[in-house]
């Protein structure tokens, strides 16, 4: 499973509190914290790149976040912040429609 150009390397089912290797389905590890109904899609190896889906408590829909973890130099200027800022956010949308379509196909 991949999304945008990023291949998931784990699905937290916070639920069930459990970590789930998303090629074969089975169980990596049990995981801590509360539970809810959220799943966590993780990206990077140090997990801070990932996305996390959950339904709406008080709507009919799904919400989603993303989260991106990137280094920025000292000194960066205004400008390289906000192009930083714009890449960042082009590609963890391109996560999320990754996710959706992937949803899309399997109803």
């Amino acid at each position: 499973l991949k999304l945008g150009e990023k291949r998931v390397i784990e699905v937290v089912d916070r639920l069930v509190g459990v970590a789930i290797a998303p090629e074969t389905g089975k169980v990596i590890r049990q995981v801590e914290g509360t539970k809810g109904n959220v799943l966590i899609f993780v990206l990077s190896d140090d997990q801070h790149t990932r996305v996390t889906i959950r339904p709406s408590g008080t709507e009919p829909k799904i919400k989603y976040y993303g989260a991106i973890r990137k280094d920025v130099p000292v000194g960066i200027s205004d400008a390289e912040l906000l192009q930083l800022k714009a890449e960042t956010d082009a590609r963890l949308e391109s996560y999320v429609n990754s996710l959706l379509s992937e949803a899309e196909k399997r109803g």
